[in-house]
């Protein structure tokens, strides 16, 4: 996939739109692990470096197309400053003509960070005209938030419409370790995939069962296979309409000897909050 990185061409004094996946986990508003931070700054050093001037979107947390100060992306900005030894120009919108301004007032080397996406509710509908506005700050696209990239939103997808648009250093290491895995991959062969859904995700694990010997399910998307298998999952997020399709992917991994791992114990308590009581319980 080297043939479509960014670092491929001329970038020196582009303004170049950078869509980063930075939802970092937080606790009583500060980042408790910056390990996407860290990881997404590795690789947009190399743009700096090439003379580009860089505008970070990224989302933060579900506010669901509203405000929500808790969850405003400049809590990003002293770990990016760190991790960048650089000064961050911080934006508190994404679209405004003020936003605007300062991307076009953007110098070679210079990094400017974004309010975040999902306070627009256009963002997770895929919005043309709200694309359309993200695409004005920049000259060139970048797609660095592979954990984003199965999502169709307006910073993902509809945005590639109106730029040229690249995969950025970190997509590009992601995408070439997941061809080298899926293609040729060594015996015994075992991926662990997690996350809230199983719909979001039908494919790659149709695709998973295909190729590998070992598939380990976590997350809340186990809770949908646990479901499927007849187990009580109480108010555990889960999808109860995808029996079917989780029947069809244990059909598809049993042909081609592929073994589905699931959680063997849960942990269980009357709601989710901090310091409540819970336990742990076998599945059975």
């Amino acid at each position: 996939m080297d043939d479509n990185s960014i670092l491929n061409i001329n970038i020196k004094d582009k303004r170049i739109i950078v869509r980063a996946d930075l939802n970092v986990p937080m606790k009583n508003n500060r980042i408790t692990d910056d390990t996407r931070v860290i990881r997404f700054c590795k690789g947009i050093r190399k743009l700096c470096e090439k003379g580009a001037k860089i505008i970070i979107l990224t989302h933060l947390g579900r506010p669901k197309g509203k405000y929500d100060p808790e969850l405003s992306t400049k809590i990003l900005v002293d770990s990016l400053e760190k991790n960048l030894n650089k000064k961050i120009i911080f934006s508190d919108n994404c679209t405004d003509p003020m936003t605007l301004e300062k991307s076009k007032n953007l110098t070679n080397n210079q990094v400017l960070l974004c309010e975040n996406l999902r306070y627009h509710k256009e963002e997770e509908e895929n919005d043309l005209d709200f694309a359309k506005k993200l695409s004005q700050l920049g000259e060139y696209f970048v797609n660095d938030a592979f954990s984003c990239s199965h999502r169709a939103h307006a910073s993902t997808a509809s945005i590639t419409a109106f730029l040229p648009s690249f995969f950025g250093p970190m997509m590009n290491e992601e995408i070439n370790a997941l061809n080298k895995t899926l293609e040729k991959p060594k015996r015994p062969s075992l991926a662990i995939i997690g996350g809230s859904k199983v719909s979001t995700k039908i494919s790659v694990l149709k695709n998973l069962v295909t190729k590998l010997d070992n598939l380990i399910i976590g997350g809340g998307m186990a809770n949908t296979f646990l479901f499927a298998k007849g187990l009580h999952v109480g108010n555990s997020i889960y999808e109860p309409l995808l029996t079917d399709t989780v029947e069809e992917i244990n059909k598809l991994a049993k042909i081609n000897n592929c073994k589905i791992h699931l959680p063997i114990d849960v942990i269980i308590a009357k709601e989710l909050s901090e310091n409540i009581e819970f336990k742990s319980v076998n599945n059975d």
